[in-house]
């Protein structure tokens, strides 16, 4: 039996495919050997012999010493010499030359990583196969129309039966290695099912208990689980501070990153609170490069801290700025470009320079941080969603509650990208004083 599951790989087809067909080859040279002899053209008849030595030669030699391409070049080699002697003795409307076709071709099936020796093989047997179905030859041996139509039927249904068998093995090959494909794929998406509830049970926090702000989030992975994280540093229900962080890349590598960086930042911000943010963003940083040893992924994001009554102690890390939203003016802006400081989080060997800044902030004030693939959506025509999209869904629904707003901006963004799936994780954070 076959074990088609097996043949899924491509070297188990690269060792059973030539194994076939000199199997094949090997039986139809031993029908033809007895119908030489009783025809009694001897020079076929002893090329047959010889034919048959070598293919039952290769067929024990191809399991055991692997050259699977010397062993498919012989064997065009005798398919190519038995047609042109075959022509030369009893002529070629005795000939079926599709066969040197054939076999000049099926390399590019066996070999797929040897495209070079493929095209080896196919470019001359292909002219041969022309400059043989252009000439005629009349042939040394008289043969009767009767053998001619039977040695014709012989040849052309030995090589419709090898090909038709051909197919069904990689149809079969096919059909398999698909099953096993949407198996795979069925058991990763419900490990990344599993993965998104471990980081959702990992990052959940309660910020219902934290007095004198009014805290609405969204967050939406690309894949389940997310390269976005945010996280509230309270203490007896007062905020201690707040930090907005994006991984780079997407999936499980920055969702795993996600649950590294978290603790760190985490352990620094309290560790540090009578140092300035921009002294713990510095600290985080080192601490990351340190731990996260050769993992690529870094980071963007914010560091954030009430200071006094109606101040706030901001510093960012090559994160996309927040949006204020000052209650007294009724306006809503980005703050200034220049709090990005310099340099992402976590890049080995990459000079950074943080800077803190304070901030007012008062009663009924507001304050939007979000992650840049709210603002790099793109919807069905390429158009991204941008800032101004953003800064214009804030001020529509500003006078809400902040469940309110992130409701309405989500749906925002989700309407703007139509039926175009986000190409990174979106997340988005409303803190109001």
């Amino acid at each position: 039996m076959i074990s088609f599951q097996r043949l899924g790989s491509l070297s188990r087809r690269t060792a059973w495919i030539p194994l076939f067909t000199d199997t094949a080859a090997l039986i139809y040279h031993i029908c033809v050997f007895f119908a030489f002899y009783f025809l009694k053209i001897y020079p076929l008849f002893f090329f047959n012999v010889a034919s048959i030595s070598l293919f039952t030669l290769l067929i024990y030699l191809i399991p055991r010493t692997k050259r699977y391409v010397a062993s498919y070049m012989l064997a065009v080699f005798e398919v190519v010499g038995h047609q042109i002697l075959a022509d030369y003795l009893i002529g070629t409307s005795c000939g079926f030359h599709f066969l040197i076709l054939i076999i000049g071709f099926l390399p590019f099936i066996i070999f797929e990583k040897r495209l070079g020796t493929a095209t080896l093989v196919a470019f001359p047997t292909m002219i041969l196969f022309i400059i043989l179905e252009i000439y005629t030859l009349p042939g040394i041996y008289i043969v009767g129309p009767a053998v001619i139509r039977i040695f014709k039927i012989v040849n052309v249904v030995f090589s419709i039966i090898t090909i038709f068998l051909m197919l069904f093995i990689f149809a079969t090959i096919v059909l398999d290695t698909e099953t096993q494909m949407q198996e795979k794929n069925h058991n990763l998406e419900s490990e990344i099912e599993m993965a998104a509830i471990i980081q959702q049970n990992f990052f959940k926090q309660d910020t219902a208990a934290i007095k004198d702000y009014q805290i609405s989030c969204y967050s939406r992975p690309m894949s389940g689980v997310s390269g976005d994280i945010y996280d509230f540093y309270s203490s007896k229900g007062k905020l201690d501070g707040f930090g907005i962080f994006d991984v780079s890349g997407h999936g499980i590598s920055s969702g795993l990153v996600t649950m590294l960086v978290k603790n760190i930042i985490q352990q620094e911000f309290y560790k540090m609170q009578d140092y300035e943010l921009w002294e713990i963003m510095n600290k985080i940083n080192d601490r990351i490069i340190d731990e996260k040893g050769n993992i690529e992924n870094y980071l963007t994001g914010i560091l954030v801290r009430p200071k006094g009554e109606d101040k706030l102690e901001l510093v960012c890390a090559g994160h996309p700025v927040p949006i204020v939203y000052r209650k007294k003016t009724n306006k809503c802006e980005f703050l200034p470009q220049g709090i990005s400081s310099m340099g992402a989080i976590g890049i080995s060997g990459f000079p950074v320079f943080y800077k803190s800044m304070d901030i007012d902030f008062s009663e009924g004030d507001e304050i939007i941080f979000y992650t840049d693939g709210i603002i790099e959506v793109t919807n069905e025509e390429n158009d991204q969603f941008g800032k101004i999209r953003l800064l214009d869904a804030v001020m529509d629904i500003v006078d809400e509650d902040v469940n309110t707003q992130v409701t309405y901006i989500a749906k925002e963004v989700l309407k703007f990208c139509g039926k175009k799936p986000p190409k990174d994780d979106i997340t988005f954070v409303i803190l109001k004083k």
